[in-house]
């Protein structure tokens, strides 16, 4: 049974750090400086980020189990592949992005007061990109629930080391006291 609540696994120190690593890429760094680093930094990050948000989504409509971070990790891998290297497949996710964004373009628009935004989706088919498929191993781990330990481990954990340095402290001074 899954005890987390709904989308936790989206607050895992990975996931926050793609999302950052994805908006100042995409929005800041690409524009200042285009090429291959930033390029791939961008995929690296998207393919941590992506299965979380599908392991997410689907916590929304059953329990999550463990093998569905591998599961999830997979089905972004092999559509991420498809994109990159499948033109058909690289036309529908232009036209699906366009498509799922279009709400959110008409609602800033209308607060802004001004046109929405026409800029047509492009993504760049490079099979080089395909380096960034193992850091879905990342995204399957952290999903699994090894990358982040539970807080009760934790703390038994640091409880048990504290008293085994409070004992040889204690030892220590003992021997002082009986060597006088």
């Amino acid at each position: 049974m899954n005890c987390r609540p709904f989308g936790s696994i989206l607050t895992h120190p990975a996931a926050i750090a793609a999302l950052v690593v994805l908006v100042v890429n995409d929005h800041l760094l690409k524009a200042a400086y285009p090429g291959w680093i930033t390029g791939k930094l961008s995929d690296f990050a998207g393919m941590v980020l992506a299965p979380l948000v599908l392991v997410a989504i689907v916590d929304a409509i059953a329990p999550v189990r463990a093998w569905m971070g591998w599961a999830s990790a997979v089905a972004v891998g092999c559509a991420f592949a498809l994109c990159k290297t499948w033109a058909p497949a690289t036309e529908a996710y232009e036209a699906g992005l366009a498509l799922a964004r279009t709400p959110f373009q008409w609602a800033m628009a209308a607060l802004l007061e001004r046109p929405p935004s026409t800029e047509r989706v492009v993504l760049v088919r490079d099979a080089s990109d395909l380096i960034a498929l193992p850091m879905g191993a990342v995204a399957a781990r952290v999903a699994s629930g090894r990358g982040r330990r539970s807080a009760h481990v934790h703390d038994r954990q640091l409880a048990a080391r504290a008293a085994g340095l409070e004992h040889v402290a204690n030892s220590r001074s003992e021997q002082r006291l009986t060597a006088r």
